[in-house]
Parts: structure tokens; sequence; C-alpha cells
């Protein structure tokens, strides 16, 4: 069952977070929901990177980037500067469906070495997304079981 409103990850990923990052470790997050509150309210800090301001502040804990979409994908100039100096894993999800997630593929540094959880990978475009990334990161892709709510998810290591 998704970890409140309708806009948040599934408790599997919630899990998955918790195994990668550790306590007053940092969590970088493209794209935001309830789910992201969820997630700093365990010790984590979380940077959130947000195109819609109406969801920028919507919770407490968290460090949002508001960054509104540019040529497809969050302004990179904007996320940039404003990363945190070190993350231990990223969570892709976001942007919406709408504008696709395969921006991310012109800015891989901001992947760094760490884990990557690819929400939603039940979608096609996701799940070629994860293919890609993997490919392109050299690390192995970790494709998660079907969830109680039908979704799937994966990381790269």
């Amino acid at each position: 069952m998704p970890i409140g409103d309708g806009w948040a990850i599934d408790q599997e990923v919630f899990d998955a977070i918790c195994r990668l990052v550790p306590v007053n470790g940092v969590l970088l997050e493209f794209g935001s929901g309830s789910g992201t509150f969820a997630i700093a309210k365990t010790g984590r800090s979380v940077y959130a990177v947000e195109h819609d301001v109406a969801w920028v502040g919507k919770y407490p804990l968290i460090e949002y980037i508001y960054a509104p979409i540019v040529n497809g994908w969050y302004d990179a100039d904007v996320v940039r500067k404003n990363l945190p100096v070190k993350y231990d894993c990223v969570l892709i999800d976001g942007p919406p469906k709408r504008y696709g997630r395969h921006g991310i593929m012109s800015h891989l540094d901001l992947l760094s070495d760490v884990p990557v959880i690819l929400d939603d990978m039940q979608r096609n475009s996701e799940c070629l997304l994860g293919a890609a990334l993997s490919e392109v990161l050299c690390r192995p892709l970790i494709p998660s079981p079907i969830t109680a709510t039908g979704k799937m998810f994966g990381i790269i290591l």
C-alpha cells in the first residue's frame, strides 16, 4: 500500500531506501510526494528536486530544490547549484510521466557512484531507462518483483 497519498512510493521502495541510506545519510530525490516526508521522518536527510511549485515546501524536514522543467527535464543549472555536497543514494521518481525521465541521461554526473533507485519500472519507458542507465553506468540493474500495488522499481548498484 502506498505511503500516504497517491503520489507516494510503495513500501518496498521505502524499505530499499532505508537499507541503502544510513540514518543521518542523504537521499537525493527527483520528484517528491508524501513518501519523501516518510523518509525524512526516519532521520535521513532528503533533498527533493521538484518542478511543481505547489509541492515545494509541502512537508517539513525536506530540503526542496525548485527546478522548473527546461527542455524536458529539471533545470540542470538550478539542480547543480543546490545539490548537497555528498549523497548516499538517488531516487528517480520524477519528473512526471508527461515529461518523461530520460532527461537524466544528459546529466549522468548527478548519479555519481551511489545506488540509483528508479521507480515505476512497470512502465515501458522507465524499464528502458533502467536498462540504458545500467549500461552507460556499467553497473547492474536489479529489478524488483511486482509490488502489492502492481508497481515495480529497480536498483542500479
